[in-house]
Parts: C-alpha cells; structure tokens; sequence
C-alpha cells in the first residue's frame, strides 16, 4: 500500500544526459501539482503548469526550466491542445525551440 500523496514511478527518465530508466517514488511535496520524485529529473521538483480541463493534455516542468515535457493521454493529442500546453511551457520561460516529440 501506498502512502497518501506518493506515488510509484516507472519509465524512462529524459532529465538527464541521456535517457535513463525511471523507477522509485515520488511525493506530492506541495500545492498546485508540486512533486518530488526520490532520484528523477535530475532531483529537481516537478511542476504541473496546466492541464487541460478534460485530463487529456497537461504541460509538466522543473522550476529551473531545464526540464519540461508535454503528456498526452492520446498517442495523437488535439493540436489546439497540444499548442495551448506549448504556449504555457513558452509562458513559463522554456525555449520552444528545443521542445521535440520523443
């Protein structure tokens, strides 16, 4: 059983030089979607900047802005939602020049 407000992770981590893999935990560490994952992302906080108001699409990143990444629920997301959560991660001071589909 899991502690109320962490979460298991697994995936690939993208945070770093090169992809890594992505297991352990991350916690909700505080107000509007601040998560901390144990040894991902570089160590940095997460943010969740915005998602949409259907849970299809949200724009995630780290304070620093080093790290931002879009998550769709769709393998093709809508592209008015795919560009709204480009123009947050844009609005919060990430480069649209290095955003990039993975």
């Amino acid at each position: 059983m899991e502690d109320v407000g962490s979460y298991s992770l697994s995936g690939t981590d993208c945070a770093g030089p090169a992809p890594a893999a992505l297991a352990g935990r991350a916690v909700v560490t505080g107000p509007g979607g601040r998560i901390t994952a144990q040894s991902a992302f570089a160590r940095q906080p997460v943010y969740v900047l915005w998602v949409d108001e259907g849970y299809r699409i949200a724009a995630l990143g780290t304070p620093s802005g080093e790290w931002g990444m879009v998550l769709s629920r769709s393998p093709a997301p809508r592209p008015d939602l795919m560009r709204a959560a480009q123009e947050v991660l844009a609005f919060n001071g990430y480069d649209p020049a290095r955003f990039a589909p993975r």
